[in-house]
């Protein structure tokens, strides 16, 4: 599992990083985060975390990928999670987890949102527009 979140937090950590990501860039990296999870939505259990009833290290890792995306998709509809309703589900109770939640600062949304403006990219005129 280890592999599968590093290869679902490297796109996701460059469309919300790269300053020079343009459109094309953005909908091909959106493609690869959508089969890539896709992948994790065959491995997850009933839930509500990923192996059942027990939160784990792999919930751990997945939680700061999903406060990512809490953000983008305040910024437009990029359909990464159309296809997977239990990652849905997983990340929903991962965020509703009080050790989740208090594992950034209070403004951390509002922060993320000031990087990505900050950053000249695709997302930054996704959110001046």
């Amino acid at each position: 599992m280890a592999r599968d979140l590093a290869v679902v937090r490297c796109p996701a950590y460059r469309l919300c990083s790269k300053s020079d990501i343009r459109s094309a860039d953005a909908a091909s990296k959106t493609k690869a985060l959508k089969e890539k999870f896709g992948c994790v939505e065959g491995r997850l259990s009933e839930g509500p975390y990923f192996a059942g009833s027990r939160f784990s290290l792999v919930d751990a890792g997945f939680a700061p990928v999903f406060r990512y995306f809490d953000v983008l998709d305040e910024i437009a509809d990029f359909g990464v999670f159309s296809h997977t309703p239990k990652v849905n589900a997983w990340r929903v109770a991962l965020a509703e987890r009080n050790s989740v939640r208090l594992a950034v600062h209070e403004d951390y949304a509002v922060q993320l949102r000031r990087f990505l403006l900050a950053r000249g990219g695709e997302l930054s005129r996704r959110m001046a527009s």
